[in-house]
């Protein structure tokens, strides 16, 4: 008997505390598990993300989807052939840690990552879906490495023969990274190479806004004020997708019009109406899309009028090449109820664009 006291003291204790829910990675009680719930953003407050129902979705969700079965349920083209795909990227933030994950395990592509922040005592990410590859495709030991030594010369980078290159939030002033890299990546889109650039709050664009070459590369203008570029990351924003950006391949996450209207919202009444992906909490604020850049989306709020002002997804032709360019790095958000499914299908279609495969 002299235990049953303290037993039922912890358990009111307990209860009175929230009941035995284990703390989040910022401290908070777990709420109730949602399938496939993405964590909280990154600079949003705990609750920034809406407890509701999950919505209505046709059998398109993907619930379970491996990359492959995936390619087909996407509509993306069977193109017949491996992609080469490097992603550099400075930290494991949120959309980077889904994204490699899902590359990873693409088996339509020979992937390989390099992460600033994992250099000293960790294995860099590569393709893994089966032995072969894991045998084929090396991890790296620099941003630019082969055949055991890292890669000094533009010609032996333009001899691995990458097919496409994301340029993730990276520290310009890192010791892996060295400037004439952009040079040598200018060369190679020129070439046919398909370059991603995909923004992050800490380094890319701003802190490349001096480098004449990654100014010729990005398609939109990056000097803005300092103090234009702080963002409201408690407010939830959206994707407002233009006519192109609407027809563009990359931004079709169903074959059915309507369907994709559903998902990415639409003008009702000459004001946004937002739709069924989880909104964004922060987005690089910049110029305008440069000369002969197309504009696929720009950023808006829900019952706010028809935006024109800020680029969110961008892309150009340069020289043989193609550029794409994000404005964000919550995509990861998209996971919301589905996991990698509309997420990954979005990438996926980013690749295969860059790639010059599709539309």
């Amino acid at each position: 008997m002299r235990y049953v006291l303290p037993i039922v003291l912890f358990g009111l204790l307990l209860a009175a505390c929230g009941g035995s829910r284990l703390p989040d990675a910022r401290g908070h009680a777990a709420g109730p598990q949602v399938a496939e719930q993405s964590p909280p953003a990154k600079d949003a407050p705990s609750n920034a993300v809406e407890e509701k129902d999950p919505p209505e979705l046709p059998p398109d969700t993907g619930k379970g989807f491996g990359a492959d079965k995936m390619r087909k349920d996407m509509g993306g083209p069977d193109i017949g052939r491996e992609l080469k795909v490097l992603y550099i990227e400075q930290r494991f933030r949120w959309q980077a840690r889904y994204l490699n994950e899902a590359m990873k395990r693409d088996k339509h592509l020979a992937y390989q990552g390099f992460f600033f922040d994992a250099q000293e005592g960790w294995t860099q990410p590569t393709s893994n879906w089966s032995d072969e590859v894991r045998s084929r495709v090396k991890p790296l030991r620099w941003p630019m490495y082969a055949d055991g030594k890292i890669v000094r010369t533009r010609d032996d980078f333009l001899a691995l023969n990458y097919d496409v290159i994301l340029l993730g939030d990276i520290d310009p002033l890192s010791e892996c990274w060295r400037d004439e890299y952009l040079d040598w990546i200018e060369e190679w889109v020129k070439r046919g190479g398909g370059l991603i650039l995909a923004s992050g709050a800490a380094h890319n664009p701003w802190q490349f806004g001096g480098n004449e070459t990654f100014q010729r590369l990005c398609p939109v203008k990056i000097e803005v004020p300092d103090d234009t570029r702080i963002v409201n990351s408690q407010i939830t924003k959206y994707l407002w997708l233009t006519e192109a950006g609407r027809e563009h391949f990359i931004l079709k996450l169903s074959g059915d019009e309507e369907r994709n209207n559903e998902l990415w919202g639409q003008e009702k009444d000459g004001r946004y109406e937002a739709g069924q992906l989880h909104g964004i909490y922060w987005h690089a604020v910049t110029g305008k899309a440069v000369e002969g850049a197309s504009v696929l989306a720009n950023v808006t709020r829900e019952g706010f009028q028809v935006p024109d002002e800020q680029p969110l997804i961008v892309t150009k032709t340069y020289g043989k090449g193609r550029v794409f360019w994000v404005g964000t790095d919550d995509t990861w958000q998209w996971r919301q109820y589905v996991g990698d499914y509309y997420f990954y299908k979005f990438w996926q279609h980013a690749v295969l664009w860059a790639a010059g495969e599709g539309g």
